[in-house]
């Protein structure tokens, strides 16, 4: 089978304050691929990813999202109305399965609260024809293991009272949620606790997805990615492999490249005598 082209960008550009960011960035991401985006801080990472997911317009090139794959982005500061419940945020998507898996874990949660109101029933037969003709109680238990597992029990507290890490809980359960196959994370693993993190990489690890992410948790990096792009001096370069590999890599290219130094200094040096 020929793995499925997500993401195509092509000599993408983004001019900083004072100088260019990147210039000429041309890459895809596969069906599959779990790649992460590595450099310097400020080389520009964020805006690369911020880029690709729409978020800033480029200064040149075009990045290209495959309609059927659809894209989910986790930026370093997650934006949320204050006033929102969990709930709001969670099922923000136009996704109209989502749409349905929301309203049947809403009616379930009020089932379990009242006595068995007439139109609730009835309501509630109509959402359970809905999950079983569209077959969505796969993607519906997935979505609670999801929920269940990052500790978001009560769907109704308020966005603006949640502590920083339960923010981070939450904007990740959006977009884990969310009915898509690529996934761009932005530091996906600040704020949060161990065993969050460990569950996390478990689960980016194993899901089918593809994902593109910036971190500096180096373990994570090295237990999900297999591929590495790095940024630098502007441009971008593909080291196949995982971050223990890009880094053997990297010591060879520099003594190749001490060598080559060597080299031209030592004709230099004959050529001057």
């Amino acid at each position: 089978t020929v793995n499925m082209n997500l993401l195509s960008i092509s000599n993408l550009s983004k001019i900083g304050r004072e100088k260019p960011l990147f210039t000429g960035v041309t890459f895809g991401i596969q069906e599959g691929e779990k790649a992460a985006l590595i450099g310097r801080n400020g080389t520009g990472k964020s805006t690369l990813l911020n880029t690709i997911a729409g978020v800033y317009q480029p200064d040149e090139g075009t990045v290209v999202i495959n309609k059927e794959a659809g894209v989910s982005f986790l930026p370093q500061n997650p934006q949320y109305n204050p006033e929102d419940t969990i709930r709001q945020h969670i099922f923000k998507s136009d996704s109209a399965k989502l749409k349905i898996i929301n309203e049947y874990m809403e009616l379930c949660a009020k089932l379990g609260t009242s006595q068995m109101k007439a139109s609730l029933q009835k309501r509630y037969d109509e959402i359970m024809l809905k999950m079983d003709n569209q077959n969505l109680w796969n993607y519906e238990s997935q979505i609670s293991s999801i929920l269940t597992t990052l500790g978001i029990t009560d769907m109704n507290r308020v966005m603006g009272t949640l502590s920083g890490g339960m923010l981070k809980k939450v904007a990740l359960a959006q977009v884990l949620v969310e009915d898509t196959k690529l996934l761009l994370l932005d530091e996906p693993t600040n704020h949060l606790d161990i065993t969050t993190i460990s569950w996390l990489q478990k689960y980016l690890h194993d899901t089918d997805r593809s994902v593109l992410m910036v971190t500096h948790d180096r373990y994570f990096l090295d237990a999900v990615c297999n591929n590495i792009y790095e940024l630098a001096r502007n441009k971008l370069k593909l080291y196949v492999g995982n971050y223990s590999q890009y880094l053997e890599k990297k010591e060879i290219e520099a003594e190749i490249e001490a060598n080559t130094e060597r080299r031209i200094e030592s004709v230099l040096r004959f050529e001057r005598q």
